[in-house]
């Protein structure tokens, strides 16, 4: 039987998210009045010097979940890092 571990939510996640990526994630905030939507600029600011954007897993999937499927592809690399201290052992 293999090992399971569990994954909160709420826990962060780092992403690389590509230049159609960010595109994506500024048009997610089309609907929010203008003086707070973030400008495409500061979301491009929040990449670490190694490309990575760090999200809550429900904020990461509620920005890019309705641009996943299996024709769309360059969003962001579909490996994503997440912090083992994060991950809980399941029974």
């Amino acid at each position: 039987m293999s090992q399971t571990v569990s994954f909160n939510l709420n826990e962060y996640v780092r992403v690389k998210v590509l230049a159609s990526g960010f595109e994506a994630w500024h048009a997610h905030y089309k609907y929010m009045p203008p003086q707070y939507r973030p400008s495409l600029a500061s979301l491009l600011e929040k990449a670490d010097e190694q490309g990575y954007c760090k999200f809550q897993l429900w904020e990461f999937m509620q920005v890019f979940g309705p641009s996943i499927h299996l024709s769309v592809a360059g969003l962001f690399e579909t490996d994503i890092l997440l912090s083992k201290k994060d991950l809980k052992p399941t029974s």
